[in-house]
């Protein structure tokens, strides 16, 4: 180790401008009275050599880093919407309900559980496989890792880690795709909310038919009032079937769908070599004050 120092003093001693250091020995000067200029002059090839370094090897690991471009979709829940409400006062009108007050959006999930249907692995990978996505997301790449094939899981792992989801107490939702392509980012920003969309819907449809079959059932074999409270709950759940019949962005109102993006998002390859001058820069800097102090007796 002290071969390796001793060494690497000499290489420094050989690129430092000695006559300037001399005659600061002679003047006897302290760092502390020696201008930070002057010391940067005296050891200037070392911040000749250092720093170009550090940028032609930053430059080659910009270069190496692949491109990634963002396509946002913004949106909003219509989770118990005001639309909803004069809505159901229309169909509550048409089915002869005196009550405008029904509450059509019962089986409608929460925005927060449409959220996680949206980033569940069934419906990543009901999507990949429904759209034959497996050959986009792993284009350019070997279809084999380990003597095995590709599966649904790795897709979803691939496109679960590209989704961000933005989201507060309020309506506004924003869902942001990153990928490689720019393309493909904007097609699964868009392709994804109407799928959920259509998958909650059909959902819906289809719970209320259930619903409203059992209801029926039960209709007829029990008393007046029961009958009575029986034909609302049908009503109720006619109102939350023609609505997702009839609502084709049931669960997700887009507000701006998602475009492809003309420029990269990252990774920022001038950030990454002005970083790496900068090192470059404080390295040199630490090692012509440490060279400096070292030659004191």
């Amino acid at each position: 180790m002290k071969s390796f120092f001793a060494k690497l003093k000499h290489i420094i001693d050989g690129l430092v401008n000695n006559d300037k250091l001399e005659k600061i020995d002679r003047i006897g000067e302290d760092l502390s009275l020696l201008d930070l200029t002057s010391l940067i002059l005296i050891y200037k090839k070392i911040y000749y050599f250092l720093i170009p370094i550090f940028i032609i090897v930053s430059v080659f690991i910009a270069l190496s880093i692949p491109r990634y471009y963002e396509s946002s979709v913004l949106m909003v829940s219509n989770t118990n919407s005001a639309s909803n409400g004069s809505l159901g006062s229309l169909i509550g009108g048409v089915f002869g309900s005196s009550s405008s007050n029904l509450d059509i959006s019962s089986s409608k999930p929460s925005k927060e559980t449409a959220i996680a249907i949206l980033q569940s692995k069934r419906f990543i990978e009901s999507y990949i496989d429904e759209n034959n996505l497996m050959s986009v997301i792993f284009s350019g790449v070997d279809m084999k890792k380990e003597d095995k094939e590709f599966d649904l899981s790795d897709g979803y792992e691939a496109i679960g880690s590209a989704l961000e989801i933005y989201y507060d107490s309020g309506p506004l939702i924003q869902m942001t795709v990153t990928w490689s392509e720019p393309a493909f980012a904007a097609q699964l920003a868009n392709g994804m909310i109407q799928t959920v969309n259509e998958f909650i819907r059909q959902e819906a449809i289809l719970e209320s038919r259930k619903s409203i079959s059992f209801l029926e059932e039960q209709l007829g074999s029990k008393d007046a009032n029961t009958n009575q409270i029986l034909s609302k709950l049908i009503e109720t759940q006619m109102q939350s079937m023609v609505l997702a019949s009839v609502r084709e962005q049931y669960m997700f109102k887009v507000i701006d769908p998602a475009v492809q993006p003309k420029n990269p998002s990252g990774p920022s390859r001038r950030l990454i070599v002005l970083v790496a001058a900068l090192m470059g820069f404080t390295l040199s800097f630490i090692i012509s004050i440490i060279h400096f102090q070292a030659r004191k007796p």
